[in-house]
C-alpha cells in the first residue's frame, strides 16, 4: 500500500518494505523503505545523528523519502499485508524500539500534523474491495508538483497515466488540502487527537532511549 504524491502507482514496489511508526486501535501510520536507491530519497542515517545500535543493525542503510507518510484503517492494513503484524494494544513499551530514526520520523510527523512545517504528504490508503485506493490527506503542492514532472519525464507517451495524474494535481489535491488546512472537527481531529497518538508513541521512544 505505497503509491506516488501524485497517488500514482510506484514502480519496481517489490523493492519496497513498510516501516510501521505507530498503530493506535484504529489506525496504522507508516512510510516505506527500500534497500535500493530511487530519486528523491534519503538514507536512513541522514535523518538523524547518534543512531542507536538497532538503527545501525536495521535503518541506517535503508532508503527513505523524505517527509512522507502513510495512514491506513487497521483492518486495511492487515488484509493487504502479509506480514502478520502483531501489536500488544495492553503494553506499547513492547511495539517500539529504541531508534533515533524512528524518532526522527515520528517528531517530523508530529510538527507537521500540528501544521508547524507543511513540507510533507500524508496519504490515506481505503479498502475499496479488491485492491486498497489511494486518497490525500494533505502533500504540500511543490512535492506534488515535482512528482508529477517526474512521472512525465518518465511515462511521456502514456496519455492515461498523465490525465489520471493531471487530475488528481488539479482535482483531488486542492480539495484535501483545503480540508486539511481549514477548522473542522475533521482537522480537529487530526490536530488533536491523532496527534497525542504520535506524541504517546515519541514519548514511548524516547524512554527507550533513556534506558
Amino acid at each position: 500500500m505505497i503509491c506516488s504524491r501524485v497517488l500514482m502507482p510506484v514502480n519496481n514496489t517489490n523493492d519496497y518494505d513498510l516501516l510501521i511508526l505507530l498503530r493506535t486501535i484504529e489506525f496504522t501510520i507508516y512510510c516505506k523503505t527500500s534497500d535500493f536507491y530511487h530519486e528523491g530519497e534519503i538514507l536512513g542515517k541522514e535523518i538523524a545523528s547518534d543512531l542507536s545500535e538497532y538503527d545501525k543493525n536495521t535503518l541506517a542503510n535503508k532508503y527513505f523519502v523524505p517527509n512522507e507518510f502513510y495512514l491506513t484503517p487497521n483492518a486495511c492494513f492487515d488484509k493487504y499485508n502479509s506480514n502478520n503484524l502483531k501489536w500488544n494494544y495492553n503494553d506499547d513499551e513492547t511495539n517500539y524500539y529504541s531508534s533515533k530514526i524512528i524518532l526522527n520520523l515520528l517528531k517530523k510527523l508530529h510538527t507537521n500534523l500540528a501544521k508547524e512545517d507543511l513540507n510533507f504528504s500524508f496519504i490515506l490508503f481505503q479498502d475499496e474491495g479488491e485492491f486498497a485506493k489511494p486518497f490525500y490527506i494533505y502533500c504540500h503542492n511543490d512535492l506534488a508538483k515535482t512528482e508529477y514532472d517526474r512521472l512525465k519525464d518518465l511515462h511521456a507517451d502514456d496519455r492515461f497515466l498523465l490525465f489520471n495524474a493531471t487530475n488528481v494535481i488539479e482535482k483531488e489535491l486542492p480539495k484535501a488540502n483545503k480540508m486539511f488546512l481549514t477548522k473542522s472537527s475533521y482537522s480537529d481531529y487530526l490536530e488533536n487527537k491523532l496527534n497525542a497518538n504520535v506524541q504517546h508513541a515519541i514519548d514511548i521512544v524516547e524512554h527507550k532511549l533513556k534506558n
